[in-house]
């Protein structure tokens, strides 16, 4: 069975299904260790040359990132499991967020990385991409994905 359990969480409901889905897994299973990442995109801040102080918003998007990492712990703490929690800092340059996720999860040693993902399919898969298709792509781990609805 897998001992550390790597599970990305965002805040939505998808991000939720994940989590329920990794507690599934390591409820009962003794040595488990539960992994819980948020991951702070600062990329989505950059807008080439215009001349923006974002500092602010970056940091209140970490405030929120470790909010909702304490939901998470909340959700765990009513199970018997064993977790840690990680806030990743995406800056800008620094990859993509499925490099990240992989680069922690073989940093932290995780055999088992689980994602929500969205299902979305047609143009709105093109236009948005997919963390989720991203790592799967690139994962040298086992990856659950748990679908949430599916997007129109």
């Amino acid at each position: 069975m897998y001992k550390k359990i790597m599970v990305a969480v965002d805040g939505s409901s998808i991000g939720g299904l994940a989590l329920q889905e990794s507690l599934k897994l390591a409820i009962g299973q003794e040595g488990v260790i539960l992994q819980i990442v948020y991951v702070v995109n600062e990329n989505i801040l950059d807008y080439g040359e215009l001349a923006f102080d974002l500092s602010d918003l970056f940091t209140q998007m970490k405030t929120q990132g470790q909010q909702i990492l304490k939901e998470a712990i909340d959700i765990v703490q009513e199970f018997d499991v064993r977790y840690e929690t990680f806030l990743i800092e995406l800056t800008l340059g620094g990859g993509s967020i499925a490099d990240r996720l992989l680069e922690q999860a073989k940093t932290h040693g995780a055999d088992l990385l689980v994602l929500g993902t969205h299902g979305r399919r047609g143009f709105n898969r093109f236009f948005l991409g997919s963390v989720a298709e991203q790592v799967i792509r690139q994962a040298t781990i086992p990856v659950l994905l748990v679908r949430g609805k599916e997007d129109a």
